[in-house]
């Protein structure tokens, strides 16, 4: 019995085999195997399945389906041309990076490292990797652009290339043709490699505005002008009362450097309104002329520093050069502006006084998926390196992430003076707790902060109707999201009081996270019902049962324990970014179809009405969700499926989401596991075909084959 090495071949079980001593190995029915070798005659081949590679054995022949062989649909990467390209970039580089060190010639060794390193991780991928041609394709097509920015950059010549990426045959082309190659890769060449994933590192140089005697939070967070919108969490930076840095994280140095990620080109292309806000707090007494110290400090507004980006439009081609911005705080003079100075200062460039004190950061611009990033830069970023999120989704989102954020921006309110003479100090603290009423430490106010269970609002001096623009995350795990609830404790906190506990909660609302039918709560602006202050403000249990905002008071019954404050009001804002918890009710009922499995039919009718962007970020659990439905042997709904498929799949086909490609070839290539669903999506599709006589066009046909290219490749 001779075996024969045999050439990268995948195929799937299409009977089931129970092994009955070794070196046999059991395959399930769909089960994918990798073939190593095959016994030549009799009709056996030696493998392992793709989910358990370390279990090799024997199996029978007939009893496996070969879907691709390497001859005909994989290539040996050791034999490509780049490959080879790629070695000699890295001798010719190697010598230019000793002689720029040699004369110190700072900027070009940086830019050297960086494109070696990524050329040394590439190259080892693809040279470790079985691809098909068109991921290989797509590999030297990334590697090729690479090597023709670096050479561009460094002032050498740009290799002219063919459709495949690979150099020109100099001498089957004509001068012309070579010219024309050239001048096109020059002038393209910056479009052609225009990066997808986007981050930015920021590191403090300097901080020189602390308030002498007290602690003071710098927040700093990414703000887009043009939208009037912070796009960020923030990052809080803590100097102690003597001015020096200290950490905010127990058992973790000072906080001197972070990254802002889940950026896209879009902010690229909008750096001249894109700023770095910092927000000046200080931690202490509520009124520095009172030298009585307080048990617990409170919040009190200092002062804004706005930093412009619009410095590193020039090094958007030359990622990992220092751009330094430099800018002077402004002291707050009226409290009541302090959530808007950012915009006045903008928007009047208002110079602000010296005197204040000024803060200074560096930014390098980092490209690549996030996981790659980290890796290539590991002599910048570190394990300790703060990664600051994007407020909301992602424009791109990587299968397999799994990320469950729930950004409450404290908006406004407006409040009544409750027999004073004077405005009240209004502090909101807003606790998130389970419904017996146990405080749960999923909070986190800045990206730098620790979980907490409850977070205090910034306290403005006799203002009764404070403007905060305050966010801080929930991260709460899925298993306990229907069972936890956001209360907000609203308080009058004296110039006088010792601790809060001498201050009286006037006022109550809060939020329920998961809406009746499983939905996560929408996006946006959020009025809630404001309550007067009682006993049962503090049991979940009692509150819930009352109205959380307006639109639900006539839903609700009315509360014989909570009484409703009508000339009261507060807002938060809501930005969820999750892969796992959708808004849309549709989407959710497909996500757990297996609650309601005698409604499929009308459920797969619902995904059709699905909105392209929620389709696209959940189009991993989508798409698995779909796959398992069409296990059931049941001709009608494998049919509903495959029109499902074709509706989601016809996004892709539109350039708004174009960039959810990759996320569906990445997921094809590496997750998916339900080997024999083409052979249902065929019939299905053959289906369409018989009946397209019966109408002129045929739309679900027409839908079909547009997208028909990605029902291949699953």
């Amino acid at each position: 019995m001779a075996w024969i090495p045999s050439a990268a071949k995948r195929g799937v079980a299409i009977y089931n085999f129970e092994a009955r001593q070794a070196p046999e190995l059991s395959l399930d029915i769909g089960d994918a195997v990798d073939i190593i070798e095959e016994c030549e005659g009799f009709g056996w081949y030696r493998g392992h399945t793709v989910r358990n590679k370390t279990d090799i054995g024997i199996f029978p022949a007939s009893y496996v389906h070969v879907q691709f062989s390497g001859a005909e649909d994989r290539v040996a990467a050791h034999d490509e041309p780049i490959v080879e390209e790629v070695a000699d970039c890295l001798r010719v580089w190697g010598d230019m990076l000793k002689s720029a060190y040699v004369h110190s010639r700072g900027n070009d060794v940086q830019r050297l490292n960086r494109f070696m390193t990524w050329l040394v991780k590439w190259r080892r991928d693809i040279l470790h990797s079985s691809l098909p041609t068109d991921q290989l394709l797509k590999w030297k097509m990334k590697i090729a652009a690479a090597i023709d920015k670096c050479n561009l950059q460094m002032g050498l010549d740009v290799v002219p290339r063919n459709e495949s990426f690979e150099p020109v045959d100099i001498d089957n082309t004509s001068i012309l043709d070579l010219y024309l190659s050239h001048a096109h890769k020059c002038t393209n060449d910056v479009m052609v490699t225009t990066p997808r994933f986007i981050h930015l590192y920021t590191q403090i140089s300097s901080l020189s505005c602390h308030v002498p005697g007290e602690e003071t939070d710098f927040l700093f967070s990414l703000y887009d002008a043009a939208k009037q919108q912070f796009i960020s969490e923030r990052v809080a930076v803590r100097s102690g009362a003597d001015g020096t840095v200290q950490s905010t994280m127990p058992n973790t140095s000072a906080c001197l450097d972070w990254l802002f990620t889940d950026l896209d080109r879009s902010f690229l292309s909008h750096l001249k309104d894109m700023y770095v806000v910092c927000h000046v707090v200080r931690l202490g007494r509520m009124d520095l002329s009172v030298k009585k110290v307080t048990a617990l400090p409170v919040r009190r507004p200092v002062g804004c520093v706005v930093l412009p980006l619009a410095k590193l439009r020039d090094v958007i081609d030359d990622p990992g050069t220092v751009v330094q911005v430099s800018n002077y705080m402004h002291p707050v003079t009226e409290e009541r502006e302090f959530s808007s100075l950012h915009d006045i200062l903008i928007q009047r460039a208002t110079k602000p006084s010296d005197r204040a004190g000024a803060v200074t950061l560096s930014f390098q611009l980092v490209y690549g998926e996030l996981r790659e990033a980290l890796e290539t830069h590991q002599e910048m970023l570190n394990k300790d390196t703060p990664i600051v999120h994007r407020l909301g989704n992602a424009a791109f989102t990587v299968p397999g992430e799994d990320r469950n954020d729930i950004f409450i921006t404290l908006n406004c309110g407006d409040f009544e003076k409750g027999g004073k003479s004077t405005a009240k100090n209004i502090e909101v603290t807003a606790k998130l707790m389970d419904m017996d009423g146990n405080p749960m430490r999923m909070l986190s106010q800045t990206a730098t902060t620790p979980e907490t269970s409850e977070v205090n609002s910034v306290i403005f001096y006799h203002s009764n109707s404070p403007q905060w623009n305050e966010p801080f995350r929930i991260n709460v795990p899925l298993d306990k999201i229907d069972n936890v609830v956001l209360a907000f404790y609203i308080r009058h906190c004296s110039s006088s009081s010792s601790s809060r506990s001498c201050d009286k909660q006037s006022a109550f609302a809060y939020l329920k996270l998961l809406e009746k039918d499983g939905r996560i709560i929408s996006n946006g602006l959020l009025d809630l019902c404001v309550y007067r202050y009682t006993s049962a403000c503090a049991k979940p249990r009692e509150f819930v049962t009352a109205a959380s905002t307006p639109a639900d008071i006539s839903t609700t019954p009315m509360s014989t324990s909570l009484v409703i404050s009508r000339k009261e009001s507060f807002s938060v804002k809501v930005d969820v970014s999750s892969t796992k918890l959708t808004q849309d009710p549709r989407l959710a009922s497909l996500l757990h179809w297996h609650s309601h499995e005698d409604q499929i039919i009308q459920m797969l009718e619902d995904v059709q009405r699905i909105e392209g962007r929620e389709a696209c970020v959940f189009m991993h659990d989508s798409f698995e969700a779909l796959f398992a439905i069409l296990e059931i042997d049941n001709m009608v709904v494998s049919q509903s499926v495959f029109s499902a498929l074709v509706y989601l799949l016809g996004f892709l086909l539109q350039s708004e989401y174009e960039q959810f490609v990759e996320t569906l070839e990445t997921y094809i290539y590496t997750q998916f596991t339900s080997t024999l669903a083409y052979k249902k999506l065929l019939a299905s599709l053959a289906s369409y075909i018989d009946i397209a006589h019966t109408c002129t066009p045929h739309e679900p046909l027409l839908r079909a084959l547009q997208v028909f290219p990605f029902i291949l490749k699953i």
